[in-house]
C-alpha cells in the first residue's frame, strides 16, 4: 500500500475531513487536532491565506498537466452535462450526476492503488495514484472494473455510475487529492487557460 493512500484511507475512517487535513497540514498531528480554539486570525488572514492556497493549487495543477497531460473527465467519456456537476460545502471533491450505468473512465494514466467498499460513506471505490503526490478518487460507483495493482490509461473505462451516498440519483463523487489534501477538481478538469497567467506566479 502506498504512503499516499495509507494516509488517506487512515483519515478518511478514523477522523473527519478537516481534522484529517489539519493533521496532514501540520508536522505535529496532535497538536493540529487540539490547537483550533486558540487560533485567533483574522477575516483579512482568512481571504490572504485562501488566496495563497488557491493559487499553489492552480500552479500544482498547472505543473502536473505540464507533466502528465491534459486531464480527461471522469465520466461518460468526458461528456459532461455543466449542470449535472456539484458543489458542497461539506465534501471535499464534486458530484457529477448521471445516469445509472453511465461509464467512470480514468482522468489520466496512472496505477490502481485501492478498488473496494471498505470505507463508509464512498460505496464502490476506486483510487489511481498519477504520481508521487497526485491521486484520483472515483466513489459510489455501481461496479469497478479495475483491481489494486491494474495500471490504467487516460480515458480508460474503470467503472460505472451508481447511486451518490443517502441518494436517490445517480452520479459519481470525484476528488482529486495532493499529498493526501484535497485539491480543486476543476483546476485539473479545465482546458489549461491559466497557463500564461500561472507563469508569471
Amino acid at each position: 500500500m502506498s504512503s499516499v493512500f495509507a494516509i488517506l484511507v487512515t483519515g478518511l475512517t478514523m477522523f473527519g475531513f478537516n481534522e484529517v487535513n489539519a493533521a496532514l497540514d501540520n508536522p505535529n498531528p496532535v497538536a493540529a487536532l487540539t490547537s483550533a480554539e486558540g487560533n485567533h486570525t483574522t477575516d483579512d488572514d482568512r481571504n490572504v491565506s485562501a488566496l495563497d492556497r488557491t493559487l499553489a493549487s492552480l500552479k500544482r495543477a498547472n505543473n502536473t498537466i505540464a507533466d502528465l497531460g491534459e486531464f480527461a473527465w471522469p465520466v461518460n467519456f468526458g461528456m459532461v452535462d455543466p449542470k449535472a456537476i456539484e458543489y458542497r460545502s461539506h465534501h471535499q471533491g464534486i458530484s457529477i450526476k448521471g445516469e445509472l450505468g453511465d461509464p467512470v473512465v480514468a482522468v489520466n494514466d496512472g496505477k490502481v492503488i485501492f478498488s473496494g467498499n471498505e470505507i463508509r460513506g464512498y460505496g464502490n471505490m476506486i483510487v489511481i495514484q498519477h504520481d508521487d503526490d497526485l491521486v484520483s478518487i472515483y466513489a459510489n460507483n455501481q461496479f469497478n472494473y479495475v483491481d489494486e495493482g491494474d495500471a490504467v490509461r487516460r480515458g480508460q473505462l474503470i467503472g460505472d455510475i451508481g447511486k451518490l451516498y443517502n441518494e436517490e440519483a445517480a452520479g459519481l463523487y470525484f476528488e482529486v487529492r495532493h499529498n493526501g489534501q484535497p485539491e480543486d477538481p476543476f483546476n485539473y478538469l479545465r482546458n489549461n487557460q491559466s497557463t500564461d497567467l500561472l507563469s508569471q506566479i
